[in-house]
């Protein structure tokens, strides 16, 4: 997938059949795009729906502000201590979208030369690994909010 709307869109579409469970790791960067694309307010509305949603970011000024808005139970940070990590979420752990964000060149890109595309995949060894990686991360980080 390519564009941020094209990404939006598959994530909402993913939300839309999840049936148990949905965890999204997402760096401070798309936080804010997913809170203003309205991404959040249907995880909350999932929520309600007895849909188990953890949501994990980095723990950043950034995301602390968006984080303290939601209203969601299952918020953690994650004290990782890059800023550059890319974002995922997995659904009922058999669904993957997994954010790629890439450049020409890495020193001194302005944010409009940054490309974003994603990659989604139901395969389930990519699956299974950040299923993996996300439970781990919960497991170590401490309660937000």
């Amino acid at each position: 997938l390519e564009g941020e709307e094209q990404i939006d869109l598959k994530a909402e579409e993913i939300l839309e059949k999840t049936m148990r469970e949905i965890y999204v790791f997402v760096a401070d960067s798309d936080l804010a795009r997913f809170y203003h694309s309205g991404f959040i307010d249907k995880l909350e509305k999932a929520s309600k729906r007895n849909i188990g949603v953890r949501l994990l970011t980095n723990n950043s000024p950034k995301s602390c502000f968006f984080a303290e808005k939601l209203k969601l139970n299952d918020v953690k940070y994650a004290s990782l201590g890059r800023e550059d990590l890319s974002s995922f979420l997995i659904s009922d752990k058999e669904q993957l979208l997994f954010s790629i964000k890439t450049n020409g060149n890495s020193s001194g890109v302005d944010e409009e030369d940054i490309r974003v595309s994603a990659l989604w995949t139901n395969y389930e060894a990519f699956v299974r690994a950040l299923s993996v990686l996300f439970t781990e991360l919960w497991s170590a980080e401490t309660l937000g909010s």
